[in-house]
C-alpha cells in the first residue's frame, strides 16, 4: 500500500477546486483538451496524482494513519479516599495507668440522665457533651452542656444529626462561652448492660481524636438490671489515644464522677 502524505491530500483538493471553477465556466471539453490544460500539465511534471482525471466525482480522501500510531490514552481517574476502607484496630485496655476524670456537674448529670431514659423503648440515644478544652491526659474534664443529636434510632445503632450539633455550638459561640467546645458523644446500649465499646464506637473515637489532635471521650451509658426505665443508668467512659514510637491506637477506660 503506497502511503498519502498530507502535502498530496491538499494538492488534490487544490486540482480539483480549479477544476471545478473552470467546468463551470467553460463548456464540456474533450480529453485532449484536458490533458493539455496548463494545471493538468504542472501536476504531472510534479508527479502528483491527477484527482481530476476521473469522470465520477469522488469525497476528498482524508490521510491515512499511521499504522504505529496509538490509540487515546484510558480515561484517568482521581484517586479518592473511600470510607469503605478497613478501619484501623483498636485495643482495649482494661485499665489505665494515669485515667482522666471525667467530671460531670449535678446539671450535665441531671440532663444525660432525663435524655437516657428515651432508651427505655429499646432503642439507642446519644448525643454530644460540651466543655473545656482537655489538652492532656492528666487532666479532668469538667462536663458543662450535654445535647442530644440523634434523628433516626434502632436497637441496635443510631443515626447522628449533624444539624443539630452545629446548632448547639453556634449557641455555645454566640452565649460568649470562651474555651468551651465538644469533648465527646454519649449514647446508650439498651441491648446490653456491658459498657465497652463497639468496633463501630472504637472507629468514631479514633477518627475524632486524629481529626481533632486531643483526647476525645465516649461516654456509654447502660441501664441497671433491676432499672429497666433507665432512672438511675450506669456510666462508662473511654479514651482513645496513640501509644508508643508506632503511635498504635489503644483505648483505656477513663474515671467518671458525678457532683
Amino acid at each position: 500500500m503506497t502511503l498519502v502524505s498530507v502535502t498530496d491530500y491538499f494538492a488534490g483538493l487544490e486540482l480539483r477546486t480549479a477544476a471545478r471553477a473552470s467546468a463551470r465556466q467553460r463548456p464540456r471539453r474533450s480529453w485532449d483538451e484536458i490533458m493539455n490544460d496548463p494545471i493538468v500539465r504542472r501536476a504531472l511534471a510534479r508527479g502528483r496524482p491527477l484527482a481530476t482525471a476521473s469522470r465520477t466525482r469522488s469525497a476528498p480522501t482524508a490521510p491515512a494513519m499511521p499504522r504505529w500510531r496509538l490509540g487515546p490514552p484510558p480515561r484517568m481517574t482521581k484517586k479518592r479516599w473511600r470510607l469503605s476502607e478497613a478501619p484501623e484496630h483498636v485495643e482495649i485496655r482494661s485499665k489505665s495507668g494515669s485515667p482522666i476524670t471525667i467530671a460531670l456537674s449535678a446539671r450535665s448529670w441531671r440532663t444525660l440522665r432525663d435524655l437516657a431514659r428515651e432508651s427505655s423503648d429499646g432503642k439507642e440515644t446519644g448525643g454530644f457533651f460540651f466543655g473545656p478544652h482537655v489538652r492532656g491526659w492528666h487532666q479532668r474534664a469538667d462536663v458543662r452542656w450535654v445535647t442530644r443529636a440523634i434523628k433516626d434510632r434502632a436497637p441496635g445503632s443510631a443515626k447522628l444529626d449533624i444539624g443539630a450539633v452545629v446548632a448547639e455550638k453556634a449557641e455555645l459561640r454566640q452565649s460568649g462561652a470562651d474555651g468551651i467546645d465538644e469533648q465527646g458523644f454519649w449514647h446508650t446500649h439498651p441491648d446490653s448492660h456491658d459498657g465497652s465499646p463497639s468496633e463501630a464506637d472504637l472507629t468514631v473515637l479514633l477518627n475524632a481524636h486524629d481529626f481533632l489532635k486531643r483526647p476525645y471521650v465516649g461516654l456509654i451509658l447502660t441501664s441497671r438490671r433491676s432499672d429497666p426505665r433507665w432512672t438511675d443508668p450506669e456510666v462508662h467512659a473511654w479514651i482513645v489515644r496513640r501509644d508508643g514510637p508506632l503511635q498504635r491506637p489503644i483505648c483505656e477506660p477513663a474515671l467518671v464522677t458525678t457532683n
